[in-house]
């Protein structure tokens, strides 16, 4: 997690398309993207999708939500800053409500922007879905960062069942294969990873290895689920978290989240 810091770009899109909406998160130093789940309406306030380590808040080095943390509707008085293209400003809005938010088993948050869906879209910022499939391996995945002025393409290599980073332990990252395409740096993290066909949502760029010693902050390291055993991907190998498990939180009936469905396995503490 704690690798690619925070900052608060948010609406990541499209690396060729320049009407897709970038958010930056000015919490911490880190993107994230708008973005809608279906049946939401226009006049409902927009929300934001980044990285659970992106908020800026938490009892971990008071920065960052620690190990068994969870934000739920949590009140807060933040903005971040929309760009349809990398080269201008952008726009601020304000934010009141983080709706989730959490590093324990996952690493992502849901910010509730006090714009609404409408506002947005007639200043021409686009809002992306989250597709309702997992990465699969050999899918190319576009990482597009207006905060750091970077695009990733990257191939998912393979889904790793479990990945430790200092007091963490993530389930089901994707991690994405080595190369020139595929570099990333602190301030990406929270970029939507946009597969180019679908134009969809699968998943939120989150950290790498950078050669120190495994499994301590920033050097994420893979655990073998039956036996403990520890390995590491290569040097800056990048791990991103899936979208997917955000739908088994979601009521459709109501058009809204609610992280205490019985289906929701992100709200870790509801049935204590």
């Amino acid at each position: 997690m704690a690798t690619l810091r925070i900052l608060v770009t948010l609406g990541i899109l499209f690396a060729s398309l320049s009407s897709f909406a970038n958010v930056a998160i000015t919490a911490g130093d880190c993107s994230g993207a708008l973005f809608r789940m279906p049946g939401m309406g226009d006049g409902q306030k927009a929300l934001v999708l980044t990285a659970g380590h992106c908020i800026g808040i938490g009892s971990f080095r008071e920065q960052f939500p620690a190990d068994g943390e969870l934000f739920l509707d949590h009140p807060v008085d933040e903005s971040v800053i929309v760009k349809k293209t990398k080269n201008e400003d952008g726009e601020r809005f304000g934010y009141k409500k983080i709706l989730f938010a959490s590093m324990t088993g996952t690493d992502l948050a849901v910010l509730e922007l006090e714009a609404t869906y409408k506002q947005l879209t007639d200043k021409g910022y686009v809002i992306h879905s989250v597709a309702q499939a997992a990465p699969a391996p050999g899918m190319i995945i576009e990482f597009n960062s207006y905060n750091r002025n970077v695009n990733s393409s990257c191939e998912v290599e393979k889904m790793i069942p479990l990945i430790k980073e200092g007091p963490w332990t993530w389930k089901n990252f994707a991690r994405m294969k080595t190369g020139d395409s595929c570099r990333c740096q602190h301030g990406q993290s929270g970029t939507a990873g946009i597969e180019k066909r679908s134009k969809t949502i699968y998943a939120l760029l989150q950290t790498m290895y950078e050669g120190g010693r495994p499994c301590t902050l920033n050097n994420p390291c893979e655990v073998a689920p039956k036996t403990g055993a520890t390995t590491t991907g290569a040097l800056l190998q990048a791990y991103a978290v899936p979208t997917l498990p955000l739908y088994d939180c979601y009521d459709k009936a109501k058009a809204r989240f609610d992280f205490n469905l019985g289906s929701c396995k992100l709200n870790f503490k509801k049935n204590p």
